[in-house]
């Protein structure tokens, strides 16, 4: 429900559907969500220090272990939290171990990895030359994906390009 609603640009009641999640898998076990629901709750917390402190607990879990969709989606919202931090290095940090936690290519984890090092080369001060190019190969990928609320921040950045 979380993800749905940060797609529709409702934070606010996004937040709150995740923090329901995550008091959920604290109560019952944090195996089958656990993760990707603490980085959901750190992409939307406004507090660096308890988005780090999230973040640092999801990555225990993902190493403890756990079904490969919540390792997926937690590597996703970290990203998102790293790149809505202004840290492009975690970004491409978390989108490479992403791309090593799938155990066979696939187009999704493929299409996230792509559009968090476009949009974190996006955030350095000098981009490189290739940016626009690599904008539009992301775009490309999670158009291909149907991963619409993925495509806009992507088109921001080939917007502010010029």
């Amino acid at each position: 429900m979380a993800q749905a609603l940060i797609g529709l640009g409702r934070q606010d009641e996004a937040r709150v559907a995740a923090d329901r999640g995550l008091a959920l898998c604290r109560e019952h076990g944090m195996y089958f969500l656990g993760a990707s629901l603490l980085a959901t709750v750190a992409r939307l917390e406004d507090d660096p220090r308890v988005r780090g402190a999230l973040i640092a607990e999801g990555a225990a879990a993902v190493a403890r272990g756990g079904l490969s969709f919540n390792l997926f989606w937690y590597y996703e919202n970290a990203i998102e939290e790293a790149l809505g931090a202004g840290t492009p290095a975690a970004a491409r940090a978390l989108a490479d171990a992403l791309e090593r936690a799938a155990v066979e290519p696939l187009g999704w984890v493929s299409a996230v990895a792509m559009r968090a090092r476009a949009l974190a080369d996006a955030l350095e001060p000098a981009p490189p030359t290739e940016l626009r190019a690599s904008i539009g190969s992301a775009l490309e990928a999670v158009r291909a994906r149907g991963m619409g609320s993925a495509a806009l921040d992507l088109q921001d950045a080939l917007a502010r390009l010029g």
